[in-house]
């Protein structure tokens, strides 16, 4: 998963979304809500990339017949 991905970011602003009306109302300062943003992509991406690792793509099973000659006849 990229750190640029959509569930990334839109996880990380909808969790820092106080702190980003904050910084648009002038009541936080942009660098701390700007870190704490960068915070929550750094965790998020870290927390996706596990839950992707647990639940990603499984090996095809093996479809070999168990006995070659029961297809010839």
């Amino acid at each position: 998963m990229s750190p640029l991905s959509g569930p990334v970011l839109g996880g990380a602003a909808l969790l820092t979304s106080p702190a980003l009306l904050g910084m648009v109302e002038n009541t936080t300062s942009p660098i701390v809500a700007l870190s704490r943003f960068l915070v929550c992509v750094a965790v998020l991406w870290v927390g996706f990339g596990f839950v992707e690792m647990l639940v990603g793509p499984t090996q095809p099973a093996d479809k070999t017949p168990d006995d070659p000659d029961s297809s010839a006849s």
